[in-house]
């Protein structure tokens, strides 16, 4: 059996997409169900507008972009940390992360001499090895940012309102209908995969002593 001799080759896994005409009817689905409900409403029609305004709004700022350029923010402070632990004479400030990267780093010794081969060849370890660390708290970012802009509040008072007209089971089919056709992507698969892109492109940094990218001593037991 002859395996694949380049793994880009029909790698689905990277370039597969969703499933776009089950995501169409998703969304012509999502609002003919809401038509439907809104004229059920009759007079209180009112009471989901102001209910999809207020979660439609927000997802709408859900995008991938934003999910990367914090998985990036979080990449640049612990490689500004690991500078600052390998003795940089810049100023620069640690971050909530330092102490992650110091015990990583008095743990792990290298043979590097260039500073900088070193600072990124940390860096990338660090990132993979605590990875659990910082995707929750690119999570964590990501929620505050776009979550805050919810009006639990009106939301929850709208929610019960047209609850009690309609039934609950049709503002839950909504709701889920609602996710089908806007928030089908899982946002921190983005931003997990990010971290780890920034991590290998630490490790094709060109070590000068040696002329080696840093992935290569990956393979060697002394560093």
């Amino acid at each position: 059996m002859v395996g694949k001799m380049n793994i880009f080759k029909d790698m689905e896994v990277l370039f597969i997409g969703p499933g776009c005409k089950y995501i169409t009817k998703c969304v012509q689905d999502f609002w003919e169900l809401s038509a439907g409900i809104r004229k059920d409403l009759g007079e209180r029609g009112y009471y989901l507008d102001q209910y999809l305004s207020k979660v439609i709004e927000v997802l709408a700022r859900i995008d991938l972009a934003t999910a990367g350029e914090i998985a990036d923010y979080i990449c640049w402070k612990v490689l500004n940390d690991c500078y600052i632990l390998c003795g940089t004479k810049a100023k620069k400030e640690k971050s909530e992360f330092f102490n992650v990267s110091k015990k990583y780093i008095e743990n792990h010794h290298t043979n590097f001499i260039n500073r900088h081969s070193k600072v990124q060849f940390y860096a990338g370890n660090i990132l993979i090895n605590h990875l659990d660390i910082f995707a929750e708290k690119a999570k964590h970012i990501y929620m505050k940012n776009i979550l805050s802009g919810v009006d639990y509040p009106v939301s929850n008072k709208m929610y019960e309102r047209i609850s009690n007209i309609i039934g609950e089971e049709r503002m839950e089919r909504l709701n889920d209908e609602m996710c089908e056709a806007f928030a089908f992507g899982p946002i921190m698969v983005s931003a997990t995969q990010q971290i780890v892109i920034r991590g290998l492109e630490m490790f094709c940094y060109v070590d000068a002593e040696s002329s080696k990218k840093l992935y290569h001593f990956m393979l060697e037991e002394n560093i």
